[in-house]
């Protein structure tokens, strides 16, 4: 195989210009590039197209597809679309493949129409990316992130997220059940909706300071109203959350309900305030 990337075709059916180009992209592109035409024959492939397969370009230039791929895959899975690219639209999709040298590789497919020079579709062009090492990466951040909900369903303390604005974009179970509303009523729910009228200053300055300086706010108390309008306290911690960049994007924290506690606290205090009385 020569250091140059010489395309092999069968008979003319593009524009010679387009196969130029073709060419010349082919020659330095790393990912696997083929063109097809509308009987499922390969009429062009490049050098990393070879490799992965580990073929001549005889053994492939001149083939039909469902050969080189294998009928389990052309007829199940590649086939439709290249048939929905020769009639005329641009396809993308993502699979799994294995590949003789390279094993079983998760790989972005694009199917661009090829025309001739009448303006017909004279075959497709492929290009196929291996993005294995990124789908790996979003396999273990799913994983990553199913465990971490998982946690937060199942912790008794109240989990929440929300925006910039203050709307709830995420809470477990329990901040639902503390607050009495649907999951489907609190998402979206704007904070003022379960804090009191005369706390809701209060809340506004705790979470723009931490907009402003980017420093969690540990414990707070706030004064919480549920869907059946009881009232009650809840320590609050509250977290800046942030984007790639770094930017505040809204926040999240954990909710203890402190309503009984204070209750008790209160009533503890007023007892030993009548007991000092008393004791006068």
């Amino acid at each position: 195989m020569s250091g140059k990337n010489n395309i092999k075709k069968g008979p003319p059916t593009g524009k010679q210009e387009s196969l130029d180009i073709w060419e010349r992209l082919a020659s330095i592109s790393t990912d696997l590039l083929s063109l097809i035409d509308r009987n499922y024959i390969y009429r062009a492939v490049n050098d990393s197209y070879l490799r992965v397969y580990n073929r001549s370009r005889e053994e492939i230039v001149g083939h039909s597809a469902r050969e080189i791929l294998g009928p389990e895959i052309f007829d199940k899975l590649v086939k439709d679309y290249v048939d929905r690219c020769l009639a005329g639209e641009q396809v993308r999709y993502q699979s799994w493949f294995n590949y003789p040298t390279l094993g079983r590789r998760f790989m972005d497919v694009s199917y661009h129409p090829f025309f001739d020079v009448d303006g017909t579709i004279a075959g497709v062009f492929a290009d196929i990316h291996d993005i294995t090492d990124l789908q790996i990466a979003r396999e273990a951040l799913r994983q990553s992130e199913e465990r971490y909900r998982t946690v937060l369903e199942e912790m008794e303390e109240s989990y929440y997220e929300v925006d910039i604005a203050g709307n709830f974009t995420f809470f477990n179970d329990a901040l639902r059940r503390q607050l009495g509303y649907s999951r489907k009523e609190l998402l979206g729910m704007n904070y003022r909706v379960i804090t009191t009228p005369d706390d809701v200053e209060n809340v506004y300055t705790t979470f723009n300071q931490i907009y402003l300086t980017g420093q969690p706010i540990r414990a707070f108390t706030g004064k919480i109203v549920r869907k059946d309008g009881k009232t009650g306290l809840g320590e609050i911690s509250v977290f800046p959350l942030r984007n790639d960049k770094g930017e505040v994007i809204g926040f999240r924290g954990i909710a203890h309900d402190v309503t009984e506690r204070t209750q008790m606290e209160e009533a503890l205090r007023r007892s030993e305030e009548r007991y000092r009385t008393g004791m006068r």
